[in-house]
């Protein structure tokens, strides 16, 4: 199952981590796995393409990101993030568990 943890303060996602697999299907066939992995791939690759470095780490089954651009565009790619996630977690509840 993946983990999902969104952490706010003052309603605003401050931290962002996501650990493990999903086990949906085969690896390599895995949608649910896919799908996290390319909002998490994207949302890090649009901001550093914006020009907003974020400290983030990224291995196999593990992605933190923490917020700390200052930026409110950084903010709502944050958000976005959330509202995608809050998606995938109602479709795929026995894969993904999401705490924010």
């Amino acid at each position: 199952m993946i983990s999902i943890e969104i952490k706010k303060n003052n309603n605003k996602i401050e931290e962002l981590t996501i650990k493990g697999h999903a086990n949906y299907s085969d690896k390599g066939k895995d949608i649910v796995c896919a799908a996290v992995s390319s909002i998490a791939t994207y949302s890090i690759n649009l901001m550093e393409k914006l020009g907003y470095l974020i400290t983030n780490k990224v291995e196999d089954g593990y992605v933190k990101m923490i917020n700390d651009a200052n930026s409110e565009l950084v903010d709502k790619i944050f958000e976005q993030m959330e509202f995608e996630f809050i998606g995938l977690h109602e479709q795929y509840p026995k894969n993904i568990y999401l705490k924010h």
